[in-house]
């Protein structure tokens, strides 16, 4: 007999774990799938696409950027919805070089490199430039802990490649609250 005779048989095909469906119940048992590393990395692709789909008018409602976007073309006259946009959400595993940027603008924009937050609370003294090497240390302190990253050397070496491109990016703000 053939090593692959069964593969054909209806029952005994070998399940990649993903279960299409917009149920309650399927969707959790997807979610269990994926977390305990029954799903296959095609299903788990499938299932974050399906899930993106499904969750893509509430990511487009509570987006900043589409919000900002939908409020200045509302001023000009036009309309933006569902028809005329579409939001996706980014899967940038593995590229440092984004989770630098998003580190950068999530530093700058948040506010936790205020001046006076890092003067008395973390004992950073400076007067010059404070601000900036606050972001650029957190950024490389958060990049440093992903597991695509070799080292701090690599995690400020990335960092510092991107930092002209994304710490003035202050979208959907006008400004930086120091």
């Amino acid at each position: 007999m053939p090593d692959d005779q069964g593969s054909n048989t209806p029952g005994k095909q070998q399940s990649t774990g993903y279960v299409p469906g917009d149920g309650l119940s399927t969707r959790y048992g997807n979610y269990f799938r994926l977390a305990s590393g029954r799903m296959t990395e095609e299903a788990a692709q499938q299932w974050k696409l399906d899930r993106d789909e499904r969750n893509q008018e509430a990511d487009c409602a509570r987006c900043p950027i589409i919000r900002f976007m939908r409020q200045n073309i509302n001023k000009l006259g036009g309309d933006v919805h569902s028809e005329n946009i579409r939001c996706r959400t980014f899967q940038w595993e593995g590229n440092l070089r984004h989770a630098a940027c998003t580190e950068i603008r999530a530093s700058t924009l948040s506010g936790e490199c205020r001046w006076l937050r890092e003067f008395w609370d973390r004992g950073q003294w400076k007067f010059t430039q404070q601000f900036q090497e606050c972001i650029r240390r957190r950024a490389a302190l958060s990049v440093a802990k992903r597991p695509e990253c070799k080292d701090t050397v690599q995690a400020v070496k990335v960092v510092n490649e991107v930092w002209d491109s994304c710490f003035p990016d202050t979208r959907p703000f006008d400004e930086v609250y120091r």
